[in-house]
């Protein structure tokens, strides 16, 4: 693309930085991980480049539905393995064989966290 020296504003000190807005033709962002500034002439010097990228965006949520008949809890799960450990610190463990919904009976002194990942 092209990179249009944009000269002073209020805000904006040509002889502190240079400012350079990069776009595509439509005058929308372009996404970039990084830029190389060509120089004209060797009497000038780049000590500092700073590409202002779009955020990450946030990892997909898995959703849980867990409800109660008695002493059954009952697990939905729309997509993910299910994991599942003795402590909430682990270790962890694939729970093999299972599907959605999976019905889990509470009571006794044993206890499980269950997790998905995907």
């Amino acid at each position: 693309g092209t990179i249009q020296y944009r000269g002073s504003d209020g805000a904006f000190h040509s002889w502190l930085r240079h400012r350079f807005e990069i776009a595509s033709t439509n005058n929308s962002p372009i996404s970039a991980t990084g830029i190389r500034i060509k120089v004209s002439d060797g009497n000038t010097d780049i000590d500092e480049v700073e590409v202002n990228t779009p955020a990450v965006a946030p990892p997909s949520q898995l959703k849980v539905k867990i409800s109660r008949n008695g002493n059954i809890v009952i697990l939905e799960w729309p997509s993910g393995n299910l994991e599942s450990a003795p402590a909430i610190t682990g270790p962890w463990g694939s729970v093999l064989n299972v599907n959605s919904p999976l019905d889990v009976t509470i009571g006794g002194t044993s206890q499980l966290f269950y997790r998905l990942r995907q």
